[in-house]
């Protein structure tokens, strides 16, 4: 349907939250500027021993060489961008400012607009795509081996899925297993926290498709605490995790500073690099572009840029403009944070709400988006969101979208 036959077999029912504290995101918000810490790396040889998830040793005698990047106290001089004010709704934060970018449609188009308000989480208990016109459900997980600074390429396009009923209670083990079915050509599927069982049941629904999950750390704050959950989640199967994700846009929404994140992004880089752990993938923070634009220590502190951005706030983005303004804000994030690739991990487009200017809500609008973001991505993006989320609070500065992301539900049916 999109020039991408292999993207029609994709999604169908997400829909809501949690039992104990779910953890969804919050996306597209403003930011501040803060002062960027001193980075030394360090390298460390160190010799390497693989297991599959079954436990078999593979090839024990490589040799591999891992890089750890440590932050010193203290900060370096505020990086100075070109920036413009921005209205946002009242915070105890700052005033946000956004460096001006170019975009597609315009000489002077402004950096893209982010939700100024934080979604509130439930609170109870480089391959194309295929042209095969059949899904690919081949049950093998790539082989672990990564190398720093690059993103896990694959057959197949990320995609968002959060295990939510419209409620706002956790779906059980059989609803995310028919879900992920349905979800059967992407991967890394996206998850944002640890509450749910979400990582051991998507785990387990996505092996007889090769799905891996792009795991998630929510709370910040107990960041330690939500990473053991993880790690005894995901048990000695560390090949079904595609990549470590700490925090979803912390910095934009002024929960805490780039530096005390970027500490906590190493922190957990290093005890999940425990022998005891095992876990030798890339390990991430991600936060708006605008946000790691003003920041690079995000970037800094990440073994891939993992940026979220969404064409549709920027206002001056009809949909199929989407991939080329992606491609311009990548740019933007590739001169602030050296050779490591950029990576965006959420970006889609609503199907009901309210225009931003040239930017209008529409199934019709949602396929012309997702094919624009396919056609300049490739398979190297996760596309935002599975399925609606009715479970989600609307507000009038989100334009009415919030809960109508759902991709499965509309445009690729």
């Amino acid at each position: 349907m999109f020039g991408k036959s292999l993207i029609i077999w994709a999604v169908s029912a997400l829909a809501a939250t949690q039992l104990a504290s779910a953890h969804p995101h919050d996306r597209r918000g403003l930011q501040r500027r803060h002062p960027i810490p001193d980075v030394v790396t360090v390298r460390k040889a160190a010799t390497t021993v693989y297991v599959d998830q079954y436990g078999n040793t593979v090839d024990p005698n490589s040799p591999r060489t891992v890089f750890v990047t440590v932050y010193k106290p203290g900060s370096a001089p505020t990086v100075s961008t070109s920036c413009r004010s921005k209205k946002a709704v009242k915070t105890s934060t700052p005033v946000v400012r956004e460096p001006q970018v170019d975009n597609p449609n315009s000489s002077k188009a402004k950096a893209q607009p982010t939700k100024p308000v934080e979604e509130v989480p439930p609170t109870p208990s480089k391959v194309k795509y295929s042209t095969s016109s059949t899904p690919q459900e081949t049950g093998t997980l790539p082989p672990r081996s990564y190398t720093p600074g690059t993103y896990p390429s694959g057959n197949k396009p990320g995609m968002v899925y959060s295990p939510y009923r419209a409620d706002r209670t956790c779906k059980s083990r059989a609803e995310v297993a028919a879900d992920v079915e349905k979800l059967k050509n992407f991967s890394p599927l996206r998850l944002y926290g640890v509450d749910c069982n979400q990582i051991q049941n998507v785990i387990a629904a996505g092996k007889p498709y090769g799905i891996q999950v792009f795991a998630g750390i929510w709370d910040v704050d107990k960041a330690d605490a939500e990473l053991e959950t993880l790690i005894e989640a995901v048990g000695n199967d560390w090949d079904s995790v595609h990549t470590v994700a700490v925090g979803n846009e912390v910095v934009n929404f002024g929960r805490m500073d780039a530096t005390r994140f970027a500490s906590i992004i190493n922190q957990s880089r290093k005890r999940l690099r425990e022998p005891s752990v095992g876990y030798n993938g890339p390990v991430v923070g991600v936060d708006t572009f605008v946000a790691i634009l003003s920041n690079p220590a995000i970037c800094e502190a990440s073994d891939f840029v993992a940026a979220n951005c969404h064409p549709f706030f920027d206002g001056n983005i009809a949909a199929e403009g989407s991939g080329q303004f992606l491609e311009n804000m990548k740019k933007e994030m590739a001169k602030k944070c050296g050779n490591k690739q950029v990576i965006i991990t959420e970006s889609g487009w609503p199907t009901r709400g309210s225009p931003n200017g040239k930017a209008v809500p529409g199934v019709v609008e949602q396929k012309a988006a997702i094919k624009s973001i396919v056609d300049t991505q490739n398979n190297d993006v996760i596309l935002f969101t599975a399925f609606d989320d009715p479970w989600k609070q609307d507000t009038p500065h989100t334009f009415g979208t919030e809960q109508f992301w759902g991709i499965q539900d509309k445009s690729l049916r």
